[in-house]
């Protein structure tokens, strides 16, 4: 079920490239759905569980438009000053924590550089272990995509909340101006994650392995100069 989501949303990010902003806000809209409904189908089967459904998705889409709208008009203004450049990937890495505590990094950040038919981003990703639990962080600049970036963090912007006996998810408010941030936890398999959209540009994606919540990669968000990746 999780895979399929993820498919559909890599799917959607790829014919977002080419879309304009408003076709792009109902592929969005229509993203919001399909998670709901294929997370909520076997809660939703009264009727005032229904009526419920229906509500929610509906202040999902108004929150979402709202925030399209807000980070569209800060792309806008950065892109007219001549900012279109994603920062190479051996920068990038200058973002990453310089210490997690209790763990050690697990060999050189990697990354990449991509751009094709005037459209870039870049990446960076570092893995640490502690025992036998896993951290990895991944950041991602879409400022050469500001498409993809819209769509990559449709779900925080929704500020969805979602729980059932496999796996939770909920946005949260980090308290730092133009940072959105969504925290993730599959139950089962004990893996938590955050997902964190800054400054309508970064994308950031901590998971961690054998956790008991989401605390360590909520402590390992705040050890990144978010604030300043924002205001770039």
């Amino acid at each position: 079920m999780l895979q399929g989501c993820c498919i559909f949303l890599t799917t959607a990010v790829y014919f977002a490239t080419k879309l304009n902003i408003q076709t792009m806000k109902s592929l969005i809209f229509l993203l919001i759905v399909s998670v709901f409904l294929m997370y909520g189908c076997k809660q939703a089967k009264e009727t005032k569980e229904n009526i419920e459904l229906g509500q929610e998705l509906k202040k999902a889409g108004e929150n979402m438009q709202k925030a399209i709208e807000e980070g569209s008009k800060k792309m806008e203004a950065r892109r007219a000053k001549g900012d279109t450049i994603p920062i190479h990937f051996d920068k990038l890495k200058d973002y990453l924590p310089k210490q997690v505590n209790n763990f050690t990094p697990d060999g050189q950040p990697e990354g990449q550089t991509v751009g094709a038919q005037g459209m870039s981003f870049s990446m960076t990703q570092q893995r640490y272990k502690s025992g036998n639990e896993e951290l990895t962080i991944i950041i991602n600049d879409y400022n050469g995509v500001p498409s993809l970036f819209t769509m990559a963090t449709a779900m925080i912007k929704a500020n969805v909340t979602f729980e059932n006996n496999e796996q939770s998810m909920k946005s949260l408010n980090m308290g730092i101006p133009d940072v959105g941030a969504m925290e993730t936890y599959d139950k089962a398999n004990k893996e938590a994650g955050i997902l964190l959209g800054v400054g309508e540009r970064f994308l950031v994606k901590i998971q961690a392995t054998n956790q008991k919540d989401t605390e360590l990669v909520k402590s390992v968000a705040k050890l990144m100069p978010l604030s300043e990746m924002a205001a770039m």
